[in-house]
């Protein structure tokens, strides 16, 4: 920390702490009185808070210092008055449909800001504690404490973050994390505040259930692309606009993203599954017998790929792939797998003369 840091640090009194759990304090600026809010950090991205203070993000604090010091960063940031969704959740209890669909489609612009950047940035710890609505209706992504630059280079998130409920499968390593993360939290987030319950407990009913289930997909290329259009599917809900732009869902599952590098993955995952599929031998089988054996095999194998990638809605029209329950979920999909494997078995043994 240098002198000029340090005399900056000293400008804000601290006045009442925010919260019992973490080093978040309420402090006045000696200068002019006005009130700020003191985060002391122990895990954080400094480069992440350092780059907000020159380039903010609309509807987010402001930043106005972010000193960092023997692995503690102590950011000074705008006071946002108001209730976070948790205590209105807690006060008034679920939110009506319209009302939380135009909640969720505010943070959505929010988090198409932090996506734009270049490298994108990932909120990661999207939940009712971390956004308020102001007293003038407004609403505000409050807490970027876990938020970070999206690496699609990396495996895994070096430092596993988020929320249990809200995290994505990715932010427990199972891959890295990136913008379509955001996308899950945001779903599940939606579904608190129709429900007061995660989706795994009670899936939101009608459209809006529909939306969520999407956003909460396991497999990112199965979610909503982006937040603009998670955005545009909700605003379609509550009759504003309809949805527009390129229609991913009708590509492969693999194929529903801008992403070359996934498109280079899953060209290389369909090169594959067609090589099994056609270098099939069959012991006594002719000519005919043996294409229709490796055709039936590949067929069998591209259903169980577009089953899981819920090409076309096709897995939604299977009712227990609905469930609340996510272990009736899963059993409902390997059951749906084992059987498409079961028939192409079945069709190859027929044909083996």
């Amino acid at each position: 920390m240098t002198l000029e840091e340090e005399l900056q640090l000293s400008w804000y009194q601290e006045v009442a702490r925010i919260d019992e759990d973490r080093d978040i304090w309420l402090v006045q600026d000696i200068r002019d009185r006005k009130f700020y809010v003191k985060k002391r950090l122990t895990v954080y991205h400094a480069q992440i808070y350092r780059h907000l203070r020159q380039r903010p993000v609309a509807h987010t604090p402001r930043i106005y210092a972010a000193v960092e010091e023997d692995g503690v960063l102590t950011v000074i940031e705008e006071y946002i008055p108001g209730d976070t969704l948790r205590e209105l959740l807690d006060r008034e209890g679920s939110f009506p449909t319209e009302r939380a669909i135009d909640i969720v489609s505010a943070l959505c612009r929010i988090l198409e800001e932090f996506h734009s950047r270049s490298p994108a940035i990932v909120n990661r710890d999207i939940k009712p504690e971390n956004i308020k609505l102001t007293p003038d209706g407004l609403v505000k992504l409050i807490d970027l404490n876990a938020a970070k630059w999206c690496d699609e280079r990396q495996s895994q998130d070096t430092v596993l973050l988020g929320t249990k409920g809200y995290a994505a499968p990715e932010q427990y390593g199972f891959g890295p994390s990136g913008v379509l993360t955001d996308v899950y939290a945001v779903g599940v987030l939606l579904n608190v505040l129709l429900t007061d319950r995660l989706p795994s407990q009670e899936l939101a009913s009608g459209p809006v259930g529909k939306v969520i289930r999407k956003c909460v997909e396991l497999s990112p290329d199965a979610r909503y692309q982006s937040a603009a259009q998670l955005r545009e599917a909700l605003e379609a809900l509550n009759g504003r606009k309809p949805p527009r732009g390129h229609d991913w869902e009708k590509h492969p599952p693999g194929f529903r993203t801008r992403n070359p590098l996934r498109w280079g993955l899953s060209a290389l995952g369909y090169a594959f599954l067609f090589r099994i599929g056609l270098s099939l031998e069959v012991e006594n089988a002719g000519p005919w017998e043996l294409v229709m054996n490796r055709a039936a095999l590949t067929v069998g194998l591209l259903a169980i790929v577009f089953f899981n990638g819920n090409y076309l809605g096709i897995r939604d029209r299977v009712p227990l792939t609905k469930s609340p329950s996510r272990a009736i979920r899963w059993l409902t999909l390997a059951a749906v797998d084992f059987g498409i494997l079961f028939v192409a078995c079945g069709i190859m043994v027929l044909l083996v003369p």
